[in-house]
């Protein structure tokens, strides 16, 4: 078992182990022979990774350590903040701000995580888009699609600038995140 330096070094192996575990429910087919996942799953953990790292950029483009007095005294922010974070440093070129603030947060990620529903006229697949897109609506009454490969390709992306930023270099063997997790300060 490793013992994590801080609430940094910890945030990174767990976000590695969530990136792990999407990308083995992006893989593995809910159906033998079909293109299908664990879609509602990918969605709740890119979600979390998501909050995580705008946790650690919430106050601009530049990473912030996070220490215990942070986290006891409530100094992190709200979970929007994180994701308004998230989209300023890694989607403002990628997608609508009011689409990503609005559908994706509001009928994604806060039903998906607290309901296990997705809001209305909302569709993920793991197709991949035509033209590249993580969001897409192909008319105007119809639904969104979220194309959850391309969204976690950012989000994987977007951990490997935290990684880089923060200087953290991770061991080649996947550190588990079970057992003593509080940080040795």
């Amino acid at each position: 078992m490793k013992n994590f330096k801080d609430y940094n070094d910890f945030a990174a192996y767990t976000i590695a182990e969530n990136l792990r575990a999407i990308q083995l429910c992006l893989t593995t087919p809910k159906v033998k022979n079909s293109n299908s996942c664990y879609g509602m799953s990918v969605v709740i953990l890119l979600s979390s990774v998501i909050d995580t790292l705008g946790m650690f950029y919430r106050n601009g483009n530049r990473v912030e350590k996070i220490t215990e007095t942070d986290v006891k005294n409530n100094k992190l922010g709200k979970v929007s903040a994180h994701f308004k974070a998230f989209y300023d440093k890694f989607l403002v070129n990628v997608c609508d701000e009011h689409f990503f603030m609005g559908e994706f947060y509001e009928f994604a990620r806060c039903r998906a995580t607290h309901n296990n529903v997705l809001g209305p006229k909302l569709k993920i697949t793991i197709n991949k888009s035509s033209n590249g897109k993580v969001f897409e609506k192909k008319h105007r009454r119809a639904s969104t699609y979220v194309y959850l490969n391309e969204l976690y390709k950012i989000v994987k992306d977007a951990y490997d600038v935290f990684i880089s930023e923060q200087k953290i270099v991770l061991s080649e063997t996947p550190q588990p995140t079970t057992g003593n997790t509080i940080p040795q300060s």
